[in-house]
């Protein structure tokens, strides 16, 4: 008999780095990561991820929320709206950021899932509800995509473009 797989253990250096980049300086990641898997105790093994990346982005929906109470609506929301591009003082970061953000959604998300938590193909199959080969023909367009809008002096190597620009210091352990 298989044992049971402690998915808390197995997917909290994941959660505490998307929670991290998703809610940069505006929350505890770890703490986070408790909200998330305390929502997901209960959730099976099966479709797991997908469910996983779900909670996570109602847990940095509200906490995007609780930080905005208490401080006058506009202040808010300025400053901490999702779509806010962070003005880093370093252009070779600025451009990168900029060229990220004129991308498409799914393209972006993509971009974040391969890169910035380091899921695996199966993974990101697994939350996109589609194949590993779909996952890999997208991201590969994607990249293409982003390696395009890059300056030249980034264009050699978007995938160091990226993990550079990925806010926060957390990363995924493998």
């Amino acid at each position: 008999m298989d044992e049971p797989v402690d998915n808390a253990s197995k997917y909290r250096s994941l959660v505490v780095t998307t929670c991290e980049w998703r809610a940069f300086e505006l929350a505890d990641p770890e703490a986070m990561a408790d909200r998330v898997f305390a929502r997901l105790a209960k959730v099976p093994g099966k479709g797991y991820l997908r469910q996983l990346f779900k909670v996570v982005d109602d847990v940095t929906a509200e906490t995007y929320s609780d930080s905005a109470r208490g401080r006058p609506f506009w202040e808010g929301f300025a400053g901490t709206s999702r779509g806010v591009i962070r003005v880093s003082g370093d252009p070779v970061i600025d451009k990168a950021r900029a060229a990220l953000t004129s991308l498409p959604g799914r393209d972006v998300e993509l971009l974040r899932q391969a890169y910035w938590d380091t899921l695996t193909f199966e993974e990101m199959a697994e939350v996109n509800g589609t194949t590993a080969a779909i996952q890999q023909a997208k991201l590969d367009s994607a990249l293409a995509k982003f390696k395009a809008k890059l300056p030249a002096s980034q264009a050699d190597d978007p995938v160091a473009a990226l993990r550079r620009i990925k806010p926060g210091t957390h990363w995924r352990a493998q």
